[in-house]
């Protein structure tokens, strides 16, 4: 009787042991099907998701050409600022306490409240790339980076400068955030100043490490624009233009020097005028240039011209005399 129950216990241990192994291996051979699935039928799926993942694309901005006058006195230059960049996904996920004075600090520099920046953060959580501000001297975004804040950095950027400030704002224009021209020379002339963006392809790890560089394509600078316009020919035209509206109590007025043997314009200004430096409240008619963009009636303003053609023509000799002619009725 003994003996027939261990026979039978050593006879259900080994059909145990048989279905248990018999069951590793089928686990065994669904997962090396899977696994040659993936490899075989999705690789390009895979590698795609690891990419967007890990590879990153960087664009090297390069700096805008200098805009200047007929003797090379600069009219406007680029100046190298950087743009403060947040990670909120990378913030949020890594629970960073943004109460902290380090924070604080960084609004303190920015002028901006920290209870902003906070709410910046909590409404693009999901996203890993946000502006949190553009155009911002080196001094202030070196300091921003030594504070090593979580999931904050910067971007090489650049903004631009205007030596004469209102002077010749009408005539040479401004620039938007993104460095494209809005007015003016910035905006005529936009295809030749802007350049050619450089591009950086890179591999990063879970750190955020580069571990590996794809591609890379320096920027290529722009050449320099030379207008024909005199620097101080402008600052006294436009100190003349200015004097006069306000003297007269006109609501705009505007004025032109040309080189008449050439047609060179060697001044251009109008007046309201406005800082290029900072136009963030201009009203829009004063950022216009009227010289180009309004339209005149000449009225009597041209008949001196046409009294002076008169002055330079050779005397007619015949005569003239006045008469009268009979209308009949």
């Amino acid at each position: 009787m003994v003996a027939s129950t261990k026979k039978r216990s050593k006879n259900y241990s080994s059909a145990r042991f048989g279905w248990i192994c018999a069951g590793i291996l089928v686990c065994f051979f669904l997962l090396m099907f899977r696994v040659g699935y993936l490899q075989l039928m999705e690789h390009q799926q895979l590698t795609n998701q690891a990419d967007q993942r890990s590879v990153r694309t960087q664009v090297i901005p390069t700096n805008r050409a200098i805009i200047t006058d007929r003797n090379n006195e600069a009219l406007a230059v680029s100046v190298s600022s950087k743009d403060i960049v947040l990670d909120p996904k990378h913030i949020i996920d890594s629970q960073t306490n943004t109460d902290d004075a380090r924070w604080q600090s960084m609004a303190n520099v920015l002028k901006m409240p920290l209870a902003d920046i906070q709410a910046l953060i909590r409404h693009n959580a999901r996203k890993r790339f946000v502006y949190l501000a553009r155009k911002v001297e080196d001094e202030n975004a070196a300091y921003i980076q030594k504070l090593h804040l979580t999931g904050v950095s910067s971007e090489q950027d650049f903004s631009r400068f205007y030596p004469m400030g209102q002077d010749a704002a009408g005539l040479i224009g401004i620039v938007g955030q993104d460095n494209q021209g809005l007015e003016g020379i910035e905006l005529g002339f936009n295809h030749l100043l802007q350049g050619k963006n450089g591009l950086r392809v890179y591999q990063k790890d879970g750190s955020g490490a580069v571990i590996n560089v794809l591609k890379n394509v320096d920027p290529v600078p722009p050449p320099n624009v030379t207008l024909s316009i005199d620097k101080f020919i402008q600052y006294v035209l436009f100190a003349q233009i200015r004097d006069g509206v306000i003297a007269n109590q006109a609501d705009s007025g505007c004025a032109v020097l040309v080189r008449v043997n050439t047609g060179e314009v060697l001044g251009m200004a109008s007046y309201p005028s406005f800082n290029p430096n900072n136009y963030a409240n201009t009203p829009s008619k004063d950022i216009r240039n009227v010289c180009s963009s309004d339209s005149f009636e000449p009225g009597s303003t041209v008949k001196p011209v046409v009294v002076m053609v008169g002055a330079r023509s050779p005397s007619d000799p015949a005569g003239y005399r006045a008469g009268y002619h009979a209308v009949s009725g």
